[in-house]
């Protein structure tokens, strides 16, 4: 079997060009074990079982963020050990939520409460960031890497409350011969990010950037394989954002935040129906309802 670095499209025989993406000489052999290092099924060690009976039921324990409608939308925080993915079109206002996020948890006098890795952006542009809106990053740590096991092993040593990674499309593991962005490699950096983090019980939140149509860019499996996946959404005109979970496996998809992008970071709005009235004028043809996202009544206008 072979498979395409480029769209990992995947074909029987080698191709000098990929069916599917049109690039050439990107088909490579599937990196999979060959059946001679693979044990027969017959001679394998059976895996433990338990009766589903007598099995516990741990509930997931949420834990405040500070950002009261991100923590809405998580369902009371984030959850200690889970993978976040947030994704948004380029400008929506994710570097800042982030950025908000980070010093939320890290509280003055702490040391590295947060881990921020980003392969996008260098320190300097973060701390512009972090200055320009006005949050203290002494608890901040921060690496301008791109190799996920480097970054994953000084998260380790760091033993941060949340690890940061912007972008996942940037990121790679060592010696892989797929290119950052790849569906190939963003599939195996998500692997070991979620191995990282179910194995240490740190909550890692990445941003995922998305296509022309609105997409999580990259392979599906990257929203199979996270916790919870967030969409940032707005209009270019407004200075009003949305935020939603679109997958959340520690609570409900149909709450919504509602937020206002300011030249302080991203503001919760605590009562979006005045926001959606505000440039109403009542006349004939107009008139207010309400209705429903998830457990909050938004009063809109209807003509």
């Amino acid at each position: 079997m072979y498979a395409c670095t480029k769209c990992d499209a995947q074909s029987l025989k080698w191709l000098g060009r990929c069916n599917e993406c049109g690039n050439w000489g990107t088909l490579k052999e599937d990196g999979g074990a060959s059946s001679s290092s693979v044990s027969p099924a017959s001679h394998a060690k059976p895996t433990a079982t338990l009766n589903l009976s007598a099995a516990t039921i741990t509930a997931a324990e949420h834990q405040k963020t500070g950002i009261s409608e991100l923590d809405r939308v998580l369902g009371g925080g984030i959850v200690p050990g889970s993978v976040t993915l947030l994704a948004g079109e380029p400008g929506v206002g994710k570097s800042t939520l982030v950025a908000q996020l980070a010093a939320a948890v890290s509280p003055a006098g702490q040391q590295s409460t947060a881990y921020y890795a980003s392969g996008e952006e260098s320190e300097g542009q973060v701390l512009l960031r972090f200055k320009r809106l006005g949050f203290d990053p002494a608890a901040i740590a921060f690496s301008n890497a791109v190799e996920v096991g480097g970054i994953l092993a000084a998260a380790r040593e760091l033993k941060p409350a949340i690890v940061i990674i912007d972008s996942i499309q940037t990121m790679l593991l060592e010696n892989a011969e797929a290119l950052p962005g790849t569906p190939t490699a963003v599939r195996a950096a998500t692997a070991e990010i979620i191995s990282f983090a179910k194995s240490t019980g740190i909550a890692v939140l990445i941003i995922g950037q998305v296509t022309k149509d609105g997409n999580v860019a990259g392979p599906k499996t990257l929203e199979h394989l996270v916790d919870t996946v967030l969409t940032l959404e707005g209009d270019p005109d407004s200075s009003y954002r949305l935020l939603r979970a679109a997958k959340h496996r520690f609570g409900s998809t149909e709450e919504v935040g509602v937020f206002e992008m300011t030249e302080r970071g991203m503001i919760a709005v605590e009562n979006p129906s005045a926001m959606f009235l505000k440039e109403r004028v009542p006349g004939p043809g107009s008139v207010v309802t309400c209705v429903m996202e998830g457990s909050r009544p938004f009063l809109v206008e209807a003509r």
